[in-house]
């Protein structure tokens, strides 16, 4: 089982039946795993847990034996051994002990529509009647619990209720819990119970006894909230916005050097006020743009980990990093369009002083760049809030 892992199951292709000798026994590893089952290699998947003959419904497929270790102990596996430990609870993993106890047991592959599932925290028993020569799997939901960016995958498994893309807060989905509340590891259960009890709770309140004033510091505490988190969960937005100013301005300064002349040349201006004006109006759009490149990439690398994981690029983390991007951009437009021309205004009036077009262009753009970097993870904290909001609405 690799509940870690970025590999989906394909169910939709046809099973490809071992070209080696049939095994009377499937390596346990660290387990009891049922005689019926063997490892097989899937196309495009790495490898996959198959029942060799008929299986009943309610059979006792795998018990799981290895050692459980910490999160930061997980954390700490190779790439590899990462692939194969699943969680037992908030911060713990049962998994091998090492590379030689991998055997059919970790095998099982996710399917949102899975023929296997848990009986308490290290039996996992067939859901219904497994065919010869079908893939063993299970739903990842019911034993990984993680914060939205810390586990997501593509999934291909060809199922009607397939959710296209996995994560660690599947198991809070009420269509999955439905279907698959038995099959849950014990301490997801009691999350799940805890969850409901809560909803539950809030349901029952009367909203017609609450006084005005208890109205009024709830709608009041969403901005503070909103606030607080941007400070505590963004902040490094600030940082990343000052070290990209430098080759922002530094690239502006240059590009302007060659276009300024040019433009004079060409006649579109003449030296002094004219030259001045034009170049005061330019420059702040260049300056923008550079910055934008600048302070994006930066970003993109502060947060490489939401879509790059164990040396692989998740395609649709990735599209979603680009879409908090645009949603960024979008929130900014208002204010750095006061922004822009104030830059320019400043800009001329440096020149106009008589400081040198670099120095007055670098200046005014250190001037443009503190009054981006102060608002920049409020910013970032909202257009991923949103991003994430968008992507709830879409899966429900």
């Amino acid at each position: 089982m690799a509940p870690h892992s970025s590999a989906a199951l394909a169910l939709s292709q046809p099973v490809t039946r071992a070209t080696e000798p049939v095994r009377l026994l499937p390596r346990p590893g660290s387990n009891w795993v049922h005689p019926s089952l063997e490892e097989r290699e899937v196309p495009g998947c790495g490898f996959g847990a198959y029942a060799r003959q008929n299986i009943p419904a309610g059979t006792l497929l795998v018990v799981y034996g290895g050692r459980v270790i910490s999160l930061q102990e997980f954390e700490s596996l190779s790439t590899e051994m990462q692939n194969y430990p699943y969680q037992v609870e908030e911060e713990l993993f049962l998994g091998p002990s090492h590379a030689g106890d991998i055997g059919v047991g970790e095998r099982l592959n996710h399917s949102c529509a899975p023929n296997a599932g848990f009986r308490g925290a290290i039996h996992v028993v067939s859901l219904r009647e497994i065919a010869a020569g079908e893939q063993v799997t299970i739903d990842y939901a019911t034993c990984v619990s993680a914060d939205h960016e810390a586990f997501e995958m593509s999934c291909v498994c060809g199922a009607p209720s397939c959710r296209g893309v996995v994560t660690g807060e599947d198991w809070k989905l009420p269509e999955v819990q439905a279907r698959l509340f038995d099959s849950f590891q014990p301490y997801l259960q009691r999350k799940i119970a805890a969850l409901k009890a809560a909803r539950g709770s809030k349901r029952a309140v009367n909203h017609d006894s609450i006084a005005l004033g208890v109205r009024i510091k709830k709608a009041l505490s969403w901005p503070v909230d909103f606030v607080r988190r941007a400070v505590s969960e963004e902040w490094m937005a600030a940082p990343v916005a000052c070290i990209a100013a430098l080759p922002s301005n530094l690239a502006t300064c240059l590009i302007m050097e060659v276009l300024a002349p040019m433009l004079i040349s060409l006649g579109f201006v003449h030296e002094g006020a004219q030259s001045i004006a034009l170049i005061a109006a330019v420059t702040p759009f260049i300056g923008y743009a550079t910055y934008l490149v600048a302070y994006y990439a930066g970003m993109l690398f502060k947060e490489r980990r939401d879509f790059i994981s164990r040396g692989r690029l998740r395609r649709r983390a990735l599209q979603r990093k680009l879409s908090v991007i645009w949603l960024d951009f979008l929130a900014h437009l208002p204010s750095d369009l006061l922004v822009i021309p104030a830059m320019g205004a400043v800009q001329g009036g440096f020149a106009m002083a008589g400081l040198p077009q670099f120095w007055a262009i670098f200046w005014a753009q250190c001037i443009a760049d503190f009054a981006y970097a102060w608002k920049e993870p409020f910013y970032w904290h909202a257009a991923k809030r949103l991003e994430r909001w968008r992507f709830e609405r879409r899966r429900a």
